[in-house]
C-alpha cells in the first residue's frame, strides 16, 4: 500500500511540475487576445512543417539503413555497436560551426534550408538509428526463420522484417519532427524564418506571454498530433525484450550496400564535429579559461536538473508500467513533448514571478527547475524502457527475503535501478547543458550558461574562440558518454557472470 502511495505522490509531481506552467498561462490568457494566423506566419509555418518533414524523412531512411548494417556487420552482437550515440547529446549548434568552418573553406553557401536540414540531419541521427536498431534487435525468432525456410533473403526482410519495424522506424521520424518544428536555434543560425522562432520574438518585442502562448499553439496542436501517432510504437519497442536473433537477413545487394552507407553516415556523424573544429584546438585553452564561469554555470544547472527530474521521473514510469492498458494515460503523461521550450520557459517565469517564491528567479534554481520541467517526459520514457526490463523474479524475492522496506529499498531495488537512474541523469545533465531555448527565458542576470554563450556568439560569425568553446563541449559529452556506457556495460558483464555461477552451482 505504502509504494502504490509513493507511485501516486511521484506521479502528481510529475503531472504539477509538468502542466503547471502551462496551465498558468491558460489562466492568463485575456478576452481579445486571439492571435491570427496571417500569410506571414502560414509561411513561417510552411518552412516549419517543410524543415521538419525534411530532416525526419533522411533521418528515418539513413537511421534504418545504418541499423541494418550494424545489424548484418561485425558489429551485430558487440557493447560497441552504439558508437553513434557517443556524441548523440552534443547541440546541434556544434554541428552548425563546424558546417559553417566547412563552408568557409570552401567557399560555400553558409546560409539556407539545405545547411539547416545537413545540421539537424547529422544532429538527430542517432534518434532514428537507435529506435530502429532496438526495432530489429527485437524481431521474433519464428516468423524470421519461417521465411527464410520459404524464400529468399530478400523476400524475407521486405515481406517480414521491414513491415515489422517499420512502425518504429515512423515513430522515431515522429519524434524527430517534433523536436525539429520546435527548436528556432538551429534555422535562425542559418537564417531560416521559422514558427518558433516567431513566438520567441514575439514575446522579446511585447512581453506578453498569454500572446505568445496563443501563438504557439497551431504548432503545439501539429506537434501533439504527431506525438499522438508515434507514441504506441515507441511504446512498444520501450517494452519488448531482445529476441537474441542473430538477424542474418540481409535483403540483397542493394540493402546491404543502404546498410554499409548508412553505418558511414553514423561515424561521419560522431568524426565530422572533431575533424571540422580540430583547427581551433590550440584555441582549446584559452577557451576555457574565458568561459571558466559560464561552463562552471552549464555543469551545476545541468545536474541540479538531473536530481530535480530523476525521482518524479522514475515514479511517473513506475506508475505507467502499473497501469496497463491505459494508453491514454501514457499520452497524458507524455504530452509535454509537444510544447516547444521557450513555451514551458515562459510560463514557468511567470508562475514564479508572481508567486512568494520569486527570489527564486534570481538564482541557478530557476534554469534548472525550468530544465527539469522541460526534459521530464525524455527521462520518463528512458526509465519506463530501463524498468520493464528488470528481473521481476529478483524483486519479488528480495520483496519477501527483506527484513524492512529500507533494507528492500536499498539492497535490492536501487541496485537493480541503478544502471537506468545514471543513465538518465547522464542524460538529463547533457540535454541541460546543450539546451538554449528553455534556458535562454529562465537565465538571471550574471549567470549566462555556455550554451547561450555560444549561440550568441555564432550569430555574429565563428571564431577561434567560439570554435573552442564548442570544441570542449564535444569533449564533455564524449567524455560523459563513454563514462556512462562502460559503467553499464561492466555492470551488464558482472550481471551475466553472477548468473553463470548460479547456473553452475544448481547443476552441481
Amino acid at each position: 500500500m505504502k509504494t502504490a502511495k509513493a507511485l501516486l505522490f511521484g506521479s502528481a509531481v510529475y503531472f504539477v511540475l509538468s502542466f503547471a506552467p502551462v496551465l498558468y498561462l491558460v489562466s492568463r490568457v485575456q478576452a481579445g487576445g486571439d492571435v491570427l494566423l496571417s500569410q506571414r506566419r502560414l509561411g513561417l509555418m510552411a518552412n516549419s512543417l517543410l524543415l521538419g518533414l525534411l530532416v525526419a524523412s533522411l533521418c528515418m531512411i539513413a537511421g534504418l539503413a545504418a541499423a541494418q548494417g550494424i545489424r548484418c556487420g561485425p558489429l551485430a552482437r558487440r557493447g560497441c555497436r552504439w558508437f553513434f550515440l557517443l556524441l548523440a547529446p552534443v547541440p546541434p549548434y556544434v554541428y552548425a560551426l563546424s558546417w559553417l568552418s566547412v563552408a568557409r573553406l570552401w567557399r560555400l553557401n553558409p546560409t539556407g534550408m539545405l545547411p539547416s536540414v545537413a545540421v539537424e540531419v547529422l544532429a538527430y541521427l542517432p534518434i532514428c538509428t537507435g529506435i530502429s536498431l532496438l526495432a530489429l534487435e527485437r524481431l521474433p525468432k519464428e516468423p524470421l526463420q519461417l521465411a527464410l525456410l520459404m524464400g529468399r533473403e530478400e523476400k524475407a526482410f521486405w515481406n517480414v522484417a521491414l513491415p515489422s519495424v517499420f512502425p518504429q522506424v515512423l515513430a522515431s521520424g515522429g519524434l524527430v519532427f517534433i523536436l525539429s518544428v520546435t527548436d528556432f536555434s538551429i534555422p535562425s543560425l542559418f537564417q531560416v524564418n521559422v514558427y518558433a522562432m516567431e513566438i520567441f520574438s514575439d514575446y522579446s518585442a511585447q512581453g506578453r506571454t498569454y500572446h505568445s502562448f496563443l501563438l504557439s499553439l497551431p504548432l503545439t496542436a501539429v506537434a501533439a498530433v504527431v506525438l499522438l501517432l508515434c507514441m504506441g510504437p515507441v511504446k512498444s519497442i520501450l517494452m519488448a525484450a531482445p529476441s537474441g536473433a542473430a538477424f542474418p537477413v540481409r535483403g540483397g545487394a542493394a540493402v546491404f550496400a543502404a546498410g554499409r552507407a548508412g553505418v558511414a553516415l553514423c561515424m561521419f556523424q560522431v568524426v565530422f564535429p572533431l575533424a571540422a573544429l580540430a583547427p581551433y584546438l590550440p584555441s582549446l585553452g584559452r577557451a576555457i579559461l574565458l568561459a571558466w564561469e559560464e561552463l562552471a554555470t552549464s555543469c551545476l544547472t545541468g545536474a541540479l536538473a538531473g536530481l530535480l527530474a530523476l525521482a518524479p521521473a522514475a515514479l511517473a514510469a513506475e506508475f505507467l508500467l502499473a497501469q496497463k492498458g491505459k494508453r491514454w494515460l501514457w499520452y497524458l503523461f507524455l504530452f509535454p513533448i509537444a510544447l516547444p521550450g521557450s513555451i514551458v520557459g515562459l510560463g514557468l517565469l511567470e508562475m514564479v514571478n508572481k508567486s512568494p517564491f520569486h527570489r527564486l528567479g534570481r538564482t541557478v534554481w530557476m534554469p534548472a527547475l525550468g530544465l527539469a520541467v522541460h526534459y521530464l517526459p525524455y527521462l520518463l520514457l528512458l526509465l519506463a524502457g530501463a524498468f520493464a526490463r528488470l528481473d521481476r523474479d529478483k524483486l519479488a524475492l528480495g520483496r519477501v527475503l527483506a527484513r524492512s522496506r529500507g533494507r528492500y529499498l536499498f539492497r535490492v531495488r536501487l541496485p537493480l535501478l541503478r544502471g537506468g537512474l545514471l543513465a538518465a541523469f547522464a542524460v538529463a545533465f547533457m540535454l541541460s547543458v546543450a539546451d538554449v531555448g528553455t534556458v535562454l527565458m529562465l537565465m538571471p542576470a550574471g549567470m549566462e550558461p555556455l550554451s547561450v554563450k555560444i549561440y550568441n556568439y555564432l550569430h555574429y560569425g565563428s571564431s577561434e574562440l567560439v570554435a573552442g568553446f564548442c570544441y570542449f563541449q564535444v569533449l564533455l559529452c564524449m567524455a560523459v558518454m563513454l563514462l556512462t556506457g562502460l559503467f553499464l556495460s561492466t555492470r551488464k558483464k558482472r550481471r551475466g557472470t553472477d548468473n553463470s555461477v548460479r547456473q553452475r552451482g544448481r547443476m552441481d
